[in-house]
């Protein structure tokens, strides 16, 4: 396979941190995963995600699309409880690096909602999502329920006095 060579040749010109290294391996495992090969996808997925977080850092944007990248891979082998709690993370360091409102982390919370949708009750996944959201420390939010239409976090303005 191609992209096996790829991964390869950057290891042995270059030192395993290079981002060389790490996006061959990374192509190399989302063609797995693309192709349906989770029993070789999934461990290299993990494998870079965590030198990813090493070498580039947690909120790195290369680092963000490696968890939803594993994530994806561990709904399509049925891990919808390990896909949700990293398309969780995903999404809250997302907009806390990019913003509300930025399209990757508009993109973040689309495949949060599309694993939801796999899950069992996608009210009560989001409903715990947005409670475990209210009980992080220093949180200054709610959770409101909107008529026809569902639930939203809303957060507090200091003049409501909370």
């Amino acid at each position: 396979m191609y992209l096996q060579r790829c991964l390869t040749s950057a290891q042995r010109l270059h030192d395993p941190d290079h981002p060389f290294v790490l996006n061959a391996r990374a192509c190399l495992a989302y063609a797995y995963n693309a192709a349906g090969d989770l029993q070789r996808a999934i461990p290299l997925l993990e494998h870079n995600l965590t030198e990813e977080e090493r070498v580039l850092g947690t909120d790195h944007p290369h680092t963000l699309t490696s968890r939803h990248n594993l994530a994806s891979a561990y709904q399509a082998a049925g891990g919808l409880g390990r896909a949700i709690a990293l398309h969780e993370q995903t999404l809250a360091d997302t907009e806390r690096v990019l913003g509300t409102n930025h399209p990757h982390t508009l993109s973040s919370r689309n495949n949060l909602a599309y694993t939801y949708d796999g899950a069992s009750s996608v009210v009560d996944q989001y409903v715990a999502y947005l409670r475990r959201k209210i009980d992080e420390p220093g949180a200054e939010s709610h959770l409101e329920t909107v008529r026809g239409a569902g639930y939203r976090l809303r957060t507090l303005d200091p003049s409501e006095g909370g």
